[in-house]
């Protein structure tokens, strides 16, 4: 028997326009939720940052897709997971700022056993926080894990810290359906066959976990190409199920599992560089960004209004470094906003011109 975990990611930046979220909900969120509500055999994971939620609600179509969600949630073809509100790198914040973007997550979800870190970026310090949280499980990937271990990773337990268990994300199998547009008869195939082979006649699991957009904003037609048949040629080998469930029927194991992102690759995590598309060390944008952030976080300290502190949490929002990383300039500094915005709140004569000086800086790099 194959366990299969299969999640998708929901997220979009705060700031993202209304005409972009209505396209990728139309291309994307509608069909694959109509799939989910339709098919007999789909049963997903999800997680959905509130920043998507807050730009879905402004729109017909989103707010038709998040009736739709909640629905398939009834319905037990969703199992909900938890994420950060703004989509910030966890790992390079605070525990106070870790623990504010989980509970304004909280606040528009039922609550949840598993928590799911933005663009997987762990290390140590989530899982105590995580605990104090009331949280069973979280998730990363599992390149840095093989690296430090030199071996595959676990498909019949599962590493733990803490007491939170600490899933394993599958690099290779994600990969495969994200940048090869393979067909989904094909792969339902070969997984089954590879996996049977891995596990050598042992029950075993297997998490796959992409952007939701993936299917049919990422890759037109994906949801006819790949969903559809995928679901149709799982049989009674393959069971789809949620991370909560896996934790019942395997054994936990006490381990340590490195600081690492979904975009880690080896050579990455072998020159310590755990989180390259968001905070490179050769990165000079990514220092400056980092650097603001550091000035505002202090500002923050000194600010109590709901309405003035969910500039703050929006500014930290990640697509910003990302970005970057991918050679967008216009929508690397689109989040400077925020950052202006903050300098006109409480900041000093001096901070603010500390927080113009970087921004002009940052902006300068994107000319």
């Amino acid at each position: 028997m194959i366990d299969l975990v299969f999640g998708l990611h929901l997220y979009q930046p705060p700031n993202q326009t209304l005409e972009i979220i209505k396209k990728i909900t139309e291309e994307s969120y509608l069909p694959v939720i109509d799939l989910i509500l339709e098919h007999p055999r789909a049963r997903f994971t999800v997680d959905i940052a509130r920043s998507a939620v807050e730009n879905l609600e402004k729109q017909e179509s989103g707010s038709n897709f998040l009736k739709k969600l909640k629905m398939a949630v009834g319905l037990k073809k969703i199992y909900l997971v938890n994420t950060a509100a703004y989509h910030p790198i966890l790992p390079l914040l605070p525990k106070k700022e870790i623990i504010r973007q989980i509970q304004l997550n909280e606040e528009i979800y039922q609550k949840t056993e598993g928590f799911f870190p933005p663009e997987m970026a762990f290390s140590p310090k989530l899982p105590p926080i995580l605990g104090e949280l009331g949280y069973q499980w979280t998730i990363t990937a599992d390149t840095p894990f093989v690296c430090l271990h030199r071996q595959s990773p676990p498909f019949d337990w599962v590493p733990r810290q803490k007491d939170v268990a600490i899933f394993l994300r599958s690099n290779l199998w994600s990969s495969r359906i994200a940048f090869n547009h393979v067909s989904g008869n094909a792969f339902a195939k070969n997984l089954k066959h590879d996996l049977e082979k891995w596990f050598g006649g042992k029950q075993g699991y297997l998490i796959i976990w992409l952007d939701w957009e993936t299917f049919g904003h990422h890759q037109k037609n994906f949801v006819q190409k790949f969903l559809i048949p995928f679901l149709d040629n799982l049989n009674n080998d393959i069971n789809l199920c949620s991370p909560t469930e896996l934790l019942s029927q395997y054994p936990k194991r006490e381990i340590e599992v490195p600081c690492s992102s979904w975009s880690t690759n080896q050579q990455d995590f072998q020159h310590k560089n755990y989180w390259p598309l968001w905070r490179h060390p050769g990165d000079e944008f990514h220092k400056l960004w980092w650097e603001l952030v550091k000035v505002v976080l202090e500002i923050k300290k000194e600010i109590q209004t709901e309405e003035q502190l969910s500039v703050f949490d929006k500014a930290v929002y990640s697509c910003q470094t990302w970005q970057w990383s991918q050679g967008n300039k216009e929508l690397a500094i689109k989040g400077m906003s925020y950052f202006k915005e903050i300098a006109e709140l409480k900041a000093s004569k001096s901070v603010r011109e500390k927080i113009h000086k970087i921004i002009q800086k940052l902006e300068s790099l994107c000319k």
